[in-house]
């Protein structure tokens, strides 16, 4: 967690961020409040795919 607040830390932006959790049971999806925007780059994009897999960065 602490690495992911690292990435969505910086470049602050527009584009709002949402954490969607799931099991085996349900689905939960967390929205970000309006200070935690980010810029949506090429760079955030693939630190994103890094840090979480490929398939779960949308």
């Amino acid at each position: 967690m602490e690495r992911l607040r690292e990435v969505l830390g910086a470049p602050p932006g527009r584009t709002e961020v949402h954490l969607r959790l799931q099991t085996a049971s349900r689905t939960t999806v967390f929205r970000f409040d309006d200070a935690h925007t980010v810029q949506r780059t090429p760079a955030l994009m693939g630190d994103l795919k890094a840090l979480l897999g490929a398939s779960a960065v949308a």
